[in-house]
Formats: structure tokens, sequence, C-alpha cells
């Protein structure tokens, strides 16, 4: 079955990465760094899936602040980060 939304969508793969990462035996992977200018749903999804959300700073033009998100990937329990594509 394939989602029909996009919320259905971001929900559907952040499932199929904790359930990889869970047969990998990383189950402490619980964080998802989102950035702040992304849809609403993109921290409902994190939220559902279980997740722990680290929001991202965006810079004053919206856009991802590329050296704030390379500090908070150093982190031993990142599991993803969740990016919209063009950016919302």
């Amino acid at each position: 079955m394939q989602p029909n939304s996009g919320s259905n969508g971001e929900y559907a793969g952040l499932i199929a990465i904790k359930k990889y990462q869970e047969l990998n035996n990383q189950n402490h992977r619980k964080v998802c760094i989102i950035p702040t200018s992304a849809h609403g749903t993109n921290f409902a999804s994190a939220k559902m899936a279980g997740f722990d959300i680290i929001p991202l700073k965006s810079t004053d033009m919206g856009e991802i602040d590329v050296n704030e998100l390379y500090k908070l990937a150093k982190n031993d329990n990142l599991s993803c980060f969740m990016a919209t594509y063009p950016s919302t």
C-alpha cells in the first residue's frame, strides 16, 4: 500500500527508519532533527512515530542553517533528519 498524502508518507518513512534501526540493534536512536521552517505535519508525524524532536534553526532567509545542523548531528542518539524539498 502507498500513502496518499504527504503526511502519511512522512509517517510511513519514519516508521520504516525506526523499524530498520530496531532490527539493527540501534534502539537508542530516537532523535529526529526537523527545521523550524518545516510544515507542522513534520513535527506531528515524528512525534506520532515515537521520536524525540530537536528543532533546527533556520536562517533569516528561511533556509536550513547548515552550521547548526552539523552541530546537532553530532548526537549518538540521532536517528534521522527530516527535510522538506522544496523547503517550506
